[in-house]
Formats: C-alpha cells, structure tokens, sequence
C-alpha cells in the first residue's frame, strides 16, 4: 500500500529535487521538505477527492438520527402543515449528522451505473438524431442539387463536343502550307513511287 512518505517522496522527486523525507521526519515536522508536505498534502488529497464520486475513495456508514418531521415511525407527535424549528429542512423528511471524515456526501456511488447508462443512452440518441438530420440534409441536397449536376454535366459535354467538331472543321479547311507540300513531294519521289507508277502502266 502506498504510504503518505511514498507519495510525498515521488512528488519531490517529480519536481527534481535530490532530498527525501522519511516517516519521522513528517511526523515531527523535522526538515523543510517535511513541513510543507504536511502543509499541502492532506488539503490537495482532500480537494481532489472532492471532485469526483471516486471508486476507490468510497466508503458507506450508518449515519447518526438527528430528527424528523411529525408523522414519521420515529416522531409520533401530530403533523402540521408549517415548518417548525427543530424538524428537519423541507423537502427532507429526516435528519442525520454529518459524518466527521466525510468528504462529500450523496449518492453517487448507488447512482452511477444508472447515470452512467442514462448519459451513454443520451450520447446514443444525440448522435441517432444528428444521423438523421444528416441523411436528411444529405436527401435534400441530392433531390436539389442532382438534377441541375446532371444539366451541367450534360451542358459542358455538349461544348467539348462542340469544341472537337469546330476543331475538326478548322483542320480540314486549313490550306496546306510548305512543309506538307514537300512531304508529299518526298512521297512522290520515293523510289517506291516510279515502280508503282511503271506497274500502273
């Protein structure tokens, strides 16, 4: 188990220092180190275990009868409709005392599976519900937005098609310049050209 001497050494080595403390120096309060653990450290574990309904720092006890409001198995005298001194604070029908260790009281501890299925159920429905508006906004864009896609689409189609044809158009009217003349005049003067021109004849 760890001890205070333990956690108090681990945080001075944490902080860089090259001292320790041992259990009778934080007993007497006998070195600089041991003074301000004693100082910070029961208040920091205290406020810490405050903040949460810990599993590991959870204990149950019977809790001392203080009082309670007329009525009630342990108070038979006649009920009223008006508060008065000494009945516990409305709404509570009962009165306990406090315990002297406690550190935070209520009932977490019973509680928590149940909150904790509670909170996961609503995560669950939280993200069900952003699903659905989802695939509902994701419906809505598709019918919209589908139809004027596929016209422009079938619009830039129609211009790249237009733009080929105006192309083709353009290369076969062009005029043929010096080089293709000469390319069909190297046709004409390959040494395959007369051959074929004396079997024609």
């Amino acid at each position: 188990m760890t001890t205070t001497t333990d956690i108090v050494n681990r945080a001075l080595q944490a902080i860089g220092t090259r001292t320790t403390v041992t259990s009778t120096e934080l007993t007497n309060n006998s070195s600089n180190e041991a003074i301000q653990a004693n100082l910070l450290l029961n208040a920091d574990r205290d406020s810490l275990l405050r903040m949460a309904p810990w599993d590991c720092a959870t204990n149950f006890t019977n809790l001392a009868y203080i009082s309670s409001v007329p009525g009630t198995p342990e108070n038979q005298g006649p009920q009223s409709a008006l508060w008065a001194k000494g009945q516990p604070a409305p709404p509570w029908a009962y009165e306990y005392q406090y315990p002297v260790d406690c550190l935070r009281a209520g009932l977490e501890a019973l509680a928590m599976p149940l909150a904790m299925s509670l909170r996961w159920l609503a995560a669950l429905l939280h993200r069900l519900r952003l699903a659905l508006l989802y695939s509902w906004l994701l419906l809505l864009l598709l019918v919209v937005l589908l139809p004027q896609l596929l016209l422009l689409i079938r619009y830039l189609v129609k211009q790249r098609r237009l733009e080929e044809v105006t192309l083709r158009s353009r290369r076969l009217r062009k005029p043929k310049g010096p080089l293709q003349d000469r390319e069909l005049e190297l046709r004409l003067t390959s040494p395959s050209a007369p051959k074929a021109i004396s079997e024609s004849s």
